[in-house]
């Protein structure tokens, strides 16, 4: 089944394949559409971002849509940056310079004081049939003071885990992938998917 993923992350958009391919879901981007325009993020909430991106690539395609939101929540800056993950400090700053603004403001705060969560919502969307699906996963951990680890992307080198000793950046993409707010969110979104795909006639699929 033929499923756009809503995304220009390339590290985000490999992630879903890594998951979903392997359960025979065929994984498109928005450039393999054509979609190449850009779609505000004006929610107030994950859900309602992913949501919003998830309708308006269904409109432009007539396919079935899966778009997330993703943040991560820092308990001593507020709860920051939150919604604005992706644009936090500037929105023209490269992964590592927003990391670097993020430990800086963090200096004087003691590693065991800087808890905080990743936080996903994923929205399942086709507009012409009227689907709508959204669920959510969280994954809790620590900011450290540098980064570490080249295997994730975005805050991943300096969200830290405890129980693995490891940031998200040092795992093994397996291991992420189950343990991960994404990959929490998506459990729960496969559950969907997999009862929608056994509901459609064969010639449906696409």
């Amino acid at each position: 089944m033929d499923l756009v993923i809503a995304s220009t992350n390339f590290g985000k958009i490999q992630e879903y394949k890594n998951f979903l391919e392997p359960l025979g879901f065929s994984v498109q981007s928005l450039d393999t559409i054509g979609f190449h325009d850009p779609i505000s993020e004006e929610g107030k909430t994950y859900q309602e971002n992913a949501l919003h991106k998830a309708n308006v690539v269904s409109r432009f395609s007539g396919q079935l849509v899966l778009a997330d939101d993703t943040g991560l929540e820092i308990d001593a800056l507020n709860r920051e940056p939150g919604v604005h993950s992706a644009r936090y400090g500037d929105a023209g700053w490269s992964e590592s310079t927003r990391n670097s603004f993020i430990l800086d403001k963090l200096k004087d705060i003691p590693v065991e004081q800087r808890t905080a969560q990743f936080v996903c919502a994923i929205a399942i969307v086709h507009w012409e049939k009227k689907i709508e699906h959204l669920v959510t996963g969280h994954c809790k951990g620590l900011i450290l003071k540098d980064e570490r680890g080249t295997k994730g992307f975005g805050y991943d080198p300096v969200f830290y885990l405890p129980d693995h000793n490891k940031t998200f950046a040092e795992l093994e993409p397996e291991t992420k992938n189950r343990i991960s707010h994404r990959g929490k969110a998506l459990e729960k979104a496969i559950s969907f998917l997999e009862g929608y795909q056994s509901s459609l006639d064969p010639a449906d699929s696409k």
